[in-house]
Parts: structure tokens; C-alpha cells; sequence
């Protein structure tokens, strides 16, 4: 499918397309806007929303039969965030805090604070 969009695009058709997935968007798009709860809160190209907002992490998923404390410790740091139910640590790059369920991907606020600080990622 993302062919067939690439080609059409490529071929000076106009195409509004929604997605749920920044990777898609990434791919397809010359023009993103993102919208919360009827409002734009953010419009530019893929590289310039990236560059505002963007994280570079890796995720660890540490095997039940690894010690998950172990390997907490091992990678302990202040850009490093935790999920022992999931069995999973983020480590972030050098530019902002590593996502995770409790925190907003995107403004990096927690998600309880939605409605305080309205982002795209806290949309319910």
C-alpha cells in the first residue's frame, strides 16, 4: 500500500492520509499536521517535527530467565527508565528522556498532565 501512495504522490496527486503511526507519516508525507482533540498542535515536515520533539532510545527486554535487577543495575543512569512487569528498560539518547507508558513520547510531560499539556501521543 505504501508503494501505491509513494507512486501517486510521486505523480502530483494530492493525498490526505490519516495514521496513528509517525513512521507512515515519516514515509509518505512532505506535510504533517498533528491534531488533539480537534486542534493542530503541531505541523511541519517529518525532519522538523523530529528535530523539535525527537528521541533516539533502545529497548531492553530482558528475558525471564535473567535477572531484571541485574540488569537494571548494569544500565542504571539517569537517562534510563524502567518497566520490570513488562520486563523492559528504555535508555534515551543524549536529547531527552526516554518514553515510556508514564510519560507523553512526544512533549516528554507525564500523561497524567493531558490535559494540561495536550500532545497527539496523550490522545485517549
Amino acid at each position: 500500500m505504501w508503494t501505491l501512495i509513494k507512486n501517486l504522490a510521486a505523480s502530483g496527486t494530492t493525498i490526505l492520509l490519516t495514521t496513528q503511526y509517525m513512521d507512515e507519516a515519516d514515509y509518505l508525507a512532505d506535510w504533517i499536521v498533528v491534531i488533539d482533540e480537534g486542534r493542530v498542535i503541531a505541523e511541519g515536515d517529518a525532519n522538523s517535527l523530529k528535530a523539535r520533539v525527537g528521541s533516539d532510545h533502545v529497548d531492553l527486554v530482558i528475558s525471564k530467565n535473567s535477572s531484571f535487577s541485574a540488569a537494571q543495575q548494569a544500565v542504571d543512569g539517569a537517562r534510563m527508565q524502567s518497566d520490570p512487569e513488562q520486563r523492559v528498560l528504555t535508555i534515551a539518547a543524549a536529547m531527552g528522556r526516554p518514553p515510556s507508558s508514564g510519560f507523553c513520547s512526544v512533549c516528554r510531560t507525564p500523561r497524567s498532565k493531558s490535559k494540561a499539556f495536550p500532545c497527539a501521543a496523550n490522545a485517549r
